[in-house]
């Protein structure tokens, strides 16, 4: 497929998600909101043979069966904070590349909600999910949590690129402070500190820790605040040292690691390099190139299968939208660092297009097999990343153009 037709296809296809988008709202259903009620959390946490059996039941149940488990439970559409980061970015892209005015107007009515929905009961300016995440520990919802806030805070800061409005850049700076001084930290050394995933939590979670690394670097450089800067690479340094021979890095810290024991998969993996290849253009640092380019390798191998994406690097299915839009979106930072990314990424986007996006616009949630796929337009799980994936495609393309 040579540029022209893949910013063709891509083109019909951000279209058509934007304009199921814009009929839709922002509002939508989430993988993890029936997780999320009361009832499910003392299922999970409950010790019971039996009750665990039940759980695993209704898992089943509401994956394959979306849209009536909701209904029956009763559960309505929400506004998740993090989906409207994606978005925000997302349109910000498509008005530096395209300058319609729409594109603009949408950037502005996510930035205004933002804005009028932030947690005020912390330091600085955070946001949330909105249900409750049961994890290790139970985290309530609206409980600000890191990747919300680089995300939030990564929209915010594409707006203010394309607008020059300095209060887009104070919101970003105010992201930089709740980083700073409400999340946990993990100190391994005076040069090596690890984030924790929200302020109630003492986890080491390699690709949070990343992404608020390269996001404390680049605010920091911005705004010429030397204090960001030392804490995002002290952060980064922390995951570096937890890079395995083969390149890659695991979800856990080593010494939480048991949490989930060398867990990969490829939409962490992706957090991971668009972070470390973040601070390498930042910095121009060595370290930070050695280290993206020896993950770029692992990830090229281990991800890909034929035309199609691997979730983990031993298990094929199912395919997950979240995983081809990372796949998209990493491949598009990443394309002209490899010789190798360019055919992946044209053939991935076809792939996700062809199977994945349906005639209404919105992309389906998960294929496990042929003949077995879960229809489902969750919004921030697949159509918000999904339309950050193509922007960056887009945005790519246009920059190979001029």
């Amino acid at each position: 497929m040579n540029q022209n037709n893949g910013r063709e296809l891509c083109s019909l296809s951000i279209g058509k998600l934007n304009d199921w988008i814009q009929l839709n709202g922002y509002a939508g259903w989430d993988p993890y909101d029936v997780k999320g009620m009361v009832w499910y959390t003392k299922v999970h946490y409950s010790n019971s043979k039996i009750i665990q059996l039940f759980r695993r039941f209704i898992d089943l149940t509401t994956m394959v069966f979306p849209a009536l488990s909701r209904n029956i439970l009763k559960i309505e559409k929400q506004v998740n904070p993090k989906a409207m980061g994606l978005l925000l970015s997302s349109y910000a892209n498509l008005y530096e590349i395209k300058g319609e005015d729409k594109y603009l107007a949408y950037s502005f009515e996510i930035a205004k909600w933002l804005e009028q929905n932030a947690n005020t009961d912390y330091k600085g300016i955070s946001w949330g999910y909105p249900f409750n995440w049961n994890s290790i520990i139970y985290i309530p919802k609206d409980t600000p949590s890191a990747i919300a806030n680089v995300t939030v805070g990564d929209g915010f800061f594409e707006l203010y690129k394309i607008t020059g409005e300095k209060k887009y850049l104070r919101i970003c700076n105010d992201i930089c402070v709740f980083l700073l001084e409400e999340l946990n930290l993990y100190k391994e050394s005076d040069d090596s500190i690890c984030f924790s995933y929200t302020p109630i939590d003492n986890f080491q979670v390699n690709n949070i820790n990343l992404l608020v690394a390269q996001f404390l670097v680049k605010i920091g450089l911005e705004l010429d605040i030397r204090e960001y800067i030392e804490y995002g690479e002290k952060a980064a340094k922390f995951s570096i040292n937890q890079q395995n021979q083969d390149g890659s890095i695991f979800y856990w810290s080593k010494s939480q690691d048991n949490n989930n024991p060398k867990h990969l998969d490829l939409y962490h993996s992706g957090f991971e390099i668009r972070a470390l290849f973040g601070l390498y253009k930042l910095t121009g640092k060595e370290i930070y190139e050695k280290a993206y380019s020896g993950y770029l390798e692992f990830f090229i191998n281990n991800y890909f299968d034929s035309e199609s994406i691997k979730i983990q690097p031993n298990k094929k299915n199912p395919i997950d939208i979240h995983a081809c839009a990372e796949a998209i979106y990493c491949l598009s930072i990443l394309a002209n660092e490899n010789p190798q990314v360019n055919k992946k990424l044209d053939d991935v986007l076809i792939y996700t297009i062809e199977n994945f996006q349906t005639k209404s616009g919105w992309f389906i949630y998960r294929k496990y097999s042929d003949k077995f796929e879960v229809k489902f337009p969750y919004l921030r799980w697949g159509q918000a990343w999904m339309m950050k994936a193509l922007s960056e495609y887009l945005k790519l393309t246009n920059k190979r153009m001029t």
